[in-house]
């Protein structure tokens, strides 16, 4: 199974808080659209400095969703290192030709990777992750798939 690491708190935010936008400035195989990948969180933080406003960010869009800032955990315990869960790319939006209206949308990033039906791992597995697209390692997929 193919696997995307994603920085925290946006991968809470795909399986608690509905976000449904993954932005990349590229393109996923268009045999990966429609099916499932896993998604892992990554260990380091991305904009150590920008904890506190990735965390603020998050908990706008969560009370969107009827929930409220004590539903959202501390960013220093959220799940690091580990595949946590799977979801499945929807469809892919060039933002340079289609305009994207979500929360989730960064006008940053060109392509705009819907995220549809995610499923989150009863435990997280811990794995060391990659950039791009990767391969599970053969033993985190066999367990994971037990999970799921």
């Amino acid at each position: 199974m193919k696997a995307l690491t994603i920085h925290q708190p946006f991968a809470w935010a795909i399986f608690n808080a509905g976000k449904n936008i993954e932005n990349r400035n590229w393109r996923p195989p268009q045999e990966l659209i429609g099916q499932r990948i896993a998604v892992h969180v990554s260990q380091p933080q991305r904009w150590p400095n920008h904890e506190e406003w990735e965390r603020i960010s998050v908990v706008i869009c969560a009370r969107q969703r009827g929930l409220c800032l004590d539903d959202f955990p501390d960013p220093t315990m959220m799940e690091r290192g580990s595949v946590i869960g799977t979801i499945e790319i929807g469809a892919v939006t060039d933002t340079q030709e289609f305009g994207v209206a979500s929360w989730w949308y960064d006008d940053a990033s060109r392509y705009a990777w819907w995220i549809r039906k995610p499923r989150t791992l009863e435990v997280p597995i811990q794995c060391r992750g990659n950039q791009g697209l990767w391969r599970l390692p053969a033993e985190v997929e066999a367990e994971m798939r037990g999970q799921i």
